[in-house]
Formats: structure tokens, sequence, C-alpha cells
């Protein structure tokens, strides 16, 4: 947990119409308009002087006044339209883990939370685990693996579940890369500056 820690509480965490699974959150597909307001962006390398538009990446979004739920958007290196669009339903983020190539983000609503792990895989995004909980995720993190424990996993009138998933890291994409830049787009963020001003 204590390595966890330091690559947590940064911003933040994409096409899986194919899967289904427990919880209100859906994927549609990359047609389906995109959320306004950018709240959160973690991107999973670095290019020297390359805009951060046109990088592979994750974007946490919050949809129109009325709404007003969490959106997640995940984006390959060059495109001008997202792989993946999340409809979570939620209306918060509890936390969000960015590691080499594994995302995760815990989403928050009025009972339950919802856990999200994304995982690119050549240079492709992908929704690999998705849970609703009544607990939360813990997570630890290695050279070469993240894993992630949710507790508190909903089952209707059954005892909560508690699940363990280990996801490989990929060695070839820099971790501090990582952390920069999503500093960097926190501030900018902060001062209301749209970093994908004009872009869907």
């Amino acid at each position: 947990m204590r390595n966890a820690r330091l690559i947590s509480l940064l911003i933040l965490a994409v096409p899986l119409s194919s899967i289904t699974e427990q919880g209100n959150a859906q994927a549609t597909p990359t047609s389906a308009k995109v959320c306004p307001t950018v709240i959160g962006i973690m991107a999973t390398g670095s290019r020297y002087r390359a805009p951060i538009a046109t990088q592979a990446r994750v974007e946490i979004r919050q949809c129109e006044l009325g709404s007003e739920t969490v959106q997640l958007v995940g984006w390959r290196s060059g495109e001008r339209e997202p792989f993946l669009v999340v409809e979570t339903g939620d209306f918060g983020v509890v936390q969000s883990v960015a590691r080499a190539n594994v995302f995760l983000v815990e989403t928050g609503g009025a009972t339950t939370d919802q856990a999200f792990v994304i995982v690119f895989e050549k240079g492709t995004p992908r929704l690999s685990l998705r849970r609703v909980t009544r607990g939360t995720s813990e997570l630890s993190v290695t050279r070469t693996t993240l894993t992630v424990t949710i507790t508190g996993i909903y089952k209707g009138d059954a005892e909560p579940g508690r699940e363990t998933h280990a996801f490989p890291l990929d060695q070839k994409c820099p971790r501090s890369a990582i952390v920069r830049r999503g500093l960097i787009l926190r501030l900018s963020v902060r001062r209301g500056e749209n970093p994908f001003a004009g872009q869907a």
C-alpha cells in the first residue's frame, strides 16, 4: 500500500461493447458524444514535444448539467476519435492510479462504488475489469505487477465478495512520464485551461 500511495491521488481513469459485467456502467460505441468537461487525464507514455491531445491517454469527463455523471474516455495515439467511451452513471471519483500501461479508476455513486481497470495492450485501451462494490479497491505495486484487491463486491442477497487480480506492467512504458504529465495537466485544469479545446 505504501507504493500505491505514491502513485494514487493523480488526476485521473476504455470499446467494450462485447463485455457485459455486473454494474450499471455501460460502454458505448465510439460514435457516441463525449461529455464536454475534462476533469482529469492520464497519459500512458511520453513523446517529446508531442501535444498531449495526440497521445494515447485516458480521460475522466463530466457530463452536462442535469446529469453531471462521470464518463471515462480512452484514446489511441494520433487518433481524433476516442476508442472507448464508458458511461459510469456515477457522480464522483473515489481514487485513481496510473502505473505504466495499467490504470485503475474507482467511481462513487449513492450507495456503491465501481472499480474499473483499464489496460493498454499494444497501444489500445481495454477495459479489463469492472466491479460494483460496497467496499473499496486496495492496491499494491511491484516493478512488474499492479495488484488490485476489491472488497465488498456486491452480490445481491449473498455475502459480499472479495477478489484479487494481478496486472502485468509494460516495462517499455516510462512510469515517470505518466506522473509528470498527470501533474502538468492537473495544474492546467485547475487554472481553467482546456488542453483539448476544439476537440470532440
